[in-house]
C-alpha cells in the first residue's frame, strides 16, 4: 500500500483540489450569510397576516348550530389576525405615536374576543381592544422574533383593513412564502457542517500519512 509523506501530502494535487472546495464553500456560506443579513435588516419590521374561517361546513345541512349569548348565528366567522416582528429589536410602546394602537379592521362587527396566542409560548401580548368591527392593538412591547394571534368572532364574511400610526417601524402584509428565510439559514447550516466535516475529514487523511 502506498503512503505519502507529510511533505508528499501537500504537493499532492488531491491536497490543494480539496483545500480549493473548502474555499469555495466558505465564499459561498459567506455570499448566503451576506443574502440572509440584507433580508433581515436591522430597521424594524412587523408583519400583519388576517385570514378566517367558517364555523359551520355546507354539508351538515343544519343540523349543528352555532350561538353567541343565546343569539343564533347564520354565518359564525372564526377570525385571526397574526402580528410578527421578524425584526431583530424589539418594537417597544415608544413606537406608538401619540399612544395610537394599531387598528386592525374586519368589516363585521366582532361578536367576542375568543383568544390570544404568542410565540413564543409565554411570551407578553401587546394590550388589545374590541371597538366595534375593529381590534386597537397597543401600545405595548413586542419583542424580536415574536407573534401573536388574535382570534375573533364574527358574522358573515369579513374584509380586512388597517391603520397604523408607528415610528419607523415597516408595516407588511406577511409574504406568501413566509418561511423562506429559516429555509435559508438552514441551508447555511447544512452547508456549514457539510464545510466542518469536509475539514475534519482532511485533517484524518492528513495526520494518518505523517
Amino acid at each position: 500500500m502506498m503512503t505519502l509523506t507529510a511533505g508528499e501530502f501537500y504537493e499532492s494535487g488531491t491536497f490543494w483540489a480539496a483545500i480549493g472546495a473548502i474555499v469555495a464553500l466558505l465564499v459561498g456560506l459567506g455570499a448566503m450569510w451576506a443574502t440572509l443579513r440584507a433580508r433581515t435588516p436591522r430597521r424594524r419590521r412587523l408583519l400583519y397576516a388576517m385570514s378566517d374561517t367558517s364555523l359551520l361546513q355546507e354539508q351538515l345541512n343544519g343540523r349543528i348550530e352555532v350561538r353567541h349569548t343565546g343569539n343564533l348565528l347564520a354565518d359564525p366567522r372564526l377570525v385571526q389576525v397574526r402580528l410578527t416582528n421578524v425584526s431583530r429589536l424589539d418594537i417597544s410602546s415608544a413606537s406608538f405615536d401619540r399612544n395610537e394602537p394599531i387598528k386592525i379592521k374586519v368589516g363585521r362587527q366582532i361578536l367576542e374576543l375568543l383568544s390570544v396566542e404568542t410565540r413564543p409560548h409565554g411570551a407578553a401580548a401587546p394590550p388589545v381592544t374590541v371597538q366595534g368591527d375593529e381590534l386597537h392593538i397597543g401600545p405595548g412591547r413586542l419583542g424580536r422574533r415574536e407573534s401573536v394571534t388574535f382570534f375573533v368572532l364574527v358574522e358573515g364574511g369579513p374584509s380586512y383593513s388597517h391603520w397604523h400610526a408607528l415610528i419607523d417601524v415597516g408595516f407588511e402584509e406577511e409574504p406568501e412564502l413566509s418561511f423562506s428565510t429559516r429555509e435559508l439559514k438552514h441551508t447555511v447550516l447544512r452547508v456549514f457542517l457539510s464545510t466542518v466535516v469536509l475539514f475534519l475529514l482532511l485533517l484524518s487523511i492528513l495526520g494518518r500519512s505523517k
